[in-house]
């Protein structure tokens, strides 16, 4: 993409990436219908922090792309986890031969259709527009404070704090619960700093102090 010299380095990277992985999904290449089911996650996320309807309307573009990767890249693990199982069962052949068939053989035919749904996609008009309206909503990034990312990955611990602690697994909530704690700490200190911006004396102490704190917590970037 040719991004504005002003859009962020953390969004327009992504989109490059985004867009450099599309001639190997074409050619259906190792890993590469994962990587663009990554890419097109990553850019949902850090879209819900830009403002305004193109980001919206690109994050639900991206959401469609996302569904046709996902459906081909599920069905490539299951039948290569299933092959796998199959070797390490320990059956007899004619027995693994069958579970072969239905479970690594057929899946694979259906993976071949839904390649093929991904391939009519980047085809068409659908992607050219997708790439057009990302692009158009990168604009929209420009001035966006790097703490508004942190927020919402605070947001985002605390979700898998509550869902791991309702699925009944303590280490899954603690990891959750310490990093909402580490990116509330660093936001509390950082906006303390903030506020003290420019003022000398005790409160230039202050603001040092508070600044380091939170910059031990999260290094700035």
């Amino acid at each position: 993409m040719s991004g504005g010299a002003n859009e962020p380095i953390w969004l327009t990277s992504v989109i490059e990436d985004f867009e450099a992985v599309e001639p190997l999904v074409r050619a259906d290449a190792p890993d590469a219908v994962h990587k663009a089911r990554a890419l097109t996650r990553r850019l949902r996320a850090l879209f819900s922090v830009v403002p305004g309807r193109r980001a919206e309307r690109a994050a639900e573009a991206l959401r469609g792309y996302g569904r046709l990767l996902g459906k081909a890249r599920d069905l490539e693990v299951y039948a290569d986890r299933a092959d796998e199982f199959i070797a390490g069962a320990g059956a007899e052949e004619s027995a693994a031969e069958e579970a072969r068939e239905r479970l690594v053989g057929r899946t694979r035919e259906r993976r071949v259709r839904a390649f093929r749904r991904i391939a009519e996609f980047l085809d068409g008009d659908r992607y050219r527009e997708l790439i057009r309206l990302v692009e158009r909503a990168a604009e929209d990034a420009e001035g966006i404070d790097p703490l508004v990312l942190l927020h919402e990955a605070r947001k985002a611990a605390r979700a898998v704090r509550y869902l791991g602690e309702a699925y009944g697994d303590a280490e899954i909530g603690a990891a959750g619960e310490h990093l909402q704690e580490v990116l509330g700490e660093h936001r509390d200190n950082t906006l303390l700093a903030r506020s003290l911006a420019g003022e000398g004396g005790i409160y230039a102490a202050i603001r040092e102090q508070a600044q380091a704190r939170a910059d031990a917590l999260v290094p700035r970037r």
